[in-house]
């Protein structure tokens, strides 16, 4: 009877364990990888020595698998679709690495497209770019051709997501081997869009699927996890990509390392509501770390009406954090007048809103009543005055609000 009871309980409990593993599972967004904020954390070394972009491609280079690609012009650029399963290309010398003996080799890469999954390669401007794809039945702002749509059909993804898994492989140029497991790199995947009238709108984002280790970002950083060890861009567009460790396009910033011989990705987008809508670019980029948060503070002192430049000063550091206070110094034959059009202000706080190097403009008018130059109060900043340097005469500094352990040192 005993036994009778125990058996006819087991699909009780194990129903009452799996409905108890429900309410205690981590959220599907939660990270299985270690992500970590800038400000405190730097990209080992170990993973640095390989870092994968597409930078200064040559187009020519590229080995597209044989009859796996549909080639479509439209306006003027040229897309490949992938048209079999397991599409992929090849793009070799992507870098060097040297393993633990000490000998340098030229690595190529392999870049796969899951079966079924639809996206837009692109060659420009010296990168292999990518794009989504619409698949459903409303139309994006690059074509889905009746070609490619024959074979992989209409649909729309589930979570209503346009994108695709891809896979890059590591092999050795010289032997075509696959690199060991020891094989660490880092890769970046920049300018994560956001919608400024959608602002929690999770619009561009990559999943980390296998092969990662690690995910580096600002703290302050305008990404939303989802998924798989999903980073998705939110709240706004990332803005200038010429400007890219400013904001916002520093916020929308994502790092990644991996280690062994491949690593899995799904890069996707999900349209918004309203127009205009344009399939956002996806590439391998440079990454960001610890060390690129710093920016400049630099000041010049000008003639009003001429435009003549009287001083300059330039040089120092700002960090996130960090504030500064400017004193206008007394120049002889000249009193200060106030700040030119577009500078920044005397005084301020380098926020994560606002990262950018800075510019203070002092414009001064002529005034032969004035005292000669005093001097003013000492700075730290150089002052270049026909080739020499010179201690410059202006209260420019970054004040002592600037803590130690806030500043976080990356190794070498």
């Amino acid at each position: 009877m005993l036994k009778r009871i125990a058996r006819g309980s087991i699909p009780v409990l194990a129903a009452l364990l799996g409905l108890l593993a429900a309410l205690v599972a981590p959220p599907a967004h939660a990270a299985d990888i270690g992500v970590h904020d800038l400000e405190t954390a730097s990209v080992p070394a170990g993973y640095r020595q390989f870092a994968l972009g597409s930078d200064g491609l040559d187009f020519d280079s590229i080995e597209w698998d044989d009859g796996a690609w549909m080639t479509y012009r439209f306006q003027s650029a040229t897309y490949r679709y992938p048209v079999k399963p397991d599409t992929g290309l090849t793009i070799p010398n992507v870098g060097k690495w040297t393993d633990e003996d000490g000998t340098t080799r030229q690595i190529d890469m392999r870049l796969s497209v899951k079966e079924g999954d639809v996206i837009a390669f692109l060659p420009r401007k010296g990168r292999l770019w990518w794009r989504t794809v619409h698949t459903g039945k409303e139309t994006g702002s690059i074509p889905y051709p009746d070609e490619v749509r024959s074979i992989w059909g209409t649909f729309t993804p589930a979570d209503g997501r346009y994108g695709a898994t891809m896979t890059a492989s590591f092999t050795y140029h010289d032997t075509g081997e696959s690199v060991p497991d020891t094989f660490k790199g880092v890769v970046g995947f920049n300018d994560l869009d956001g919608r400024d009238d959608q602002p929690d709108l999770l619009v561009e984002g990559v999943e980390l699927l296998s092969g990662f280790d690690g995910a580096y970002r600002l703290k302050d950083a305008e990404l939303a996890e989802y998924g798989t060890n999903g980073f998705s861009g939110i709240k706004r567009d990332a803005g200038d990509e010429s400007k890219m460790n400013e904001s916002p396009q520093i916020l929308h910033r994502l790092t990644a390392t991996w280690s062994g011989s491949s690593f899995a990705f799904h890069y996707s987008a999900i349209p918004p509501k309203a127009e205009p809508y344009i399939d956002p670019w996806g590439t391998f980029g440079p990454s960001v770390d610890a060390g690129d948060l710093r920016w400049t503070l630099n000041a010049k002192a000008v003639d009003k009406e001429t435009g003549t430049v009287l001083r300059t000063w330039s040089g120092t550091v700002l960090r996130i954090g960090d504030k500064w206070s400017i004193r206008p110094p007394e120049i002889g034959g000249y009193r200060y007048a106030g700040l030119a059009a577009g500078s920044d202000d005397l005084s301020g706080t380098e926020t994560s809103t606002g990262l950018r190097n800075r510019l203070v403009v002092l414009e001064y008018v002529s005034n032969p009543t004035t005292m000669p130059d005093t001097g003013g109060h000492a700075s730290h900043l150089p002052l270049a005055i026909g080739g020499l340097a010179m201690v410059a005469a202006m209260a420019l500094s970054v004040l002592a609000h600037r803590r130690r352990h806030n500043h976080f040192n990356p190794p070498v």
